[in-house]
């Protein structure tokens, strides 16, 4: 027994930049298209892919579907231009970290002017007191060493889609802690800008640098839920679709879920 699956129906989602910046822009991609190099270069198999006692040898997480499908969800927006980051002071444990872009320097003169979505001035201070009460925060990156990169893009959906957006599911900077949020973007035309924080454990100075995979798109469709919990009988239609999907998995060596289950939904 197959699931039988609905059509898929094709939906757009709309990235929108001002005419006098969209030229100088990494344009998002979906993001099968901005893959980790470090996925492209990782064997599929252990044991450098030789036999072992007459058995094959096993796969690497290149061959784990799930974990692939969740790379390729969704679109990226590459970082949009170069940043560098570094310290003033001889002190690793309480760094005043400074970031630096090709026309400017954080901290700014005055340090409460907004400049969400003006590409001149790229990123923002934000308020630690405000963040720093989420738990792990404060354990986990530099004091003060909290901002906001002020994205260039307005992102538009059809009604009843909204969009997660996160840093890259799998394959995050690991200097960034970047933070996860979702936003009505069927209604919200506006400028959404993603609040991050260096990690403790980093290095002190670093470029971040323009065109890297920075935040991870992810459009879905509002709906309602209901939770139910339910014993699986002897017998019953669950517990014979349940034995057939395992039938079907068995066999296989390898590839059973990725022929039978990966991810249908396509993004382009």
């Amino acid at each position: 027994m197959k699931n039988e699956m609905k059509e898929i129906q094709n939906s757009t989602i709309e990235f929108y930049a001002s005419a006098t910046k969209i030229h100088a822009l990494p344009p998002p991609v979906p993001a099968q298209q901005a893959m980790p190099e470090w996925w492209y270069k990782a064997e599929q198999t252990v044991n450098g892919g030789l036999w072992e006692d007459g058995l094959p040898p096993g796969g690497t997480f290149k061959k784990c579907q799930p974990f692939t499908d969740a790379l390729r969800m969704g679109y990226i927006i590459p970082l949009w231009q170069d940043f560098a980051y570094g310290h003033r002071n001889n002190d690793d444990d309480d760094p005043d970290i400074i970031m630096n872009w090709g026309r400017g320097v954080y901290p700014f003169e005055d340090q409460d002017r907004t400049r969400a979505g003006d590409i001149e001035d790229p990123v923002v201070k934000k308020g630690w007191d405000s963040w720093k009460d989420i738990e792990g925060v404060e354990e986990g990156i530099y004091p003060d060493a909290s901002f906001s990169f002020s994205n260039p893009w307005i992102i538009r959906t059809p009604p009843g889609y909204s969009c997660l957006f996160t840093a890259p599911i799998n394959g995050e900077d690991p200097r960034l802690r970047l933070f996860t949020g979702v936003v009505q973007t069927d209604t919200y035309f506006n400028y959404i800008n993603f609040f991050f924080g260096i990690r403790k454990g980093a290095p002190l100075q670093g470029f971040f640098k323009k065109g890297m995979p920075l935040v991870q798109v992810i459009p879905f469709k509002r709906e309602e839920w209901t939770l139910t919990t339910n014993s699986i009988k002897v017998d019953s239609p669950e517990f014979n679709h349940h034995m057939n999907v395992v039938r079907e998995f068995s066999t296989h060596i390898e590839g059973g879920y990725k022929k039978h289950h990966g991810c249908p939904v396509v993004f382009k």
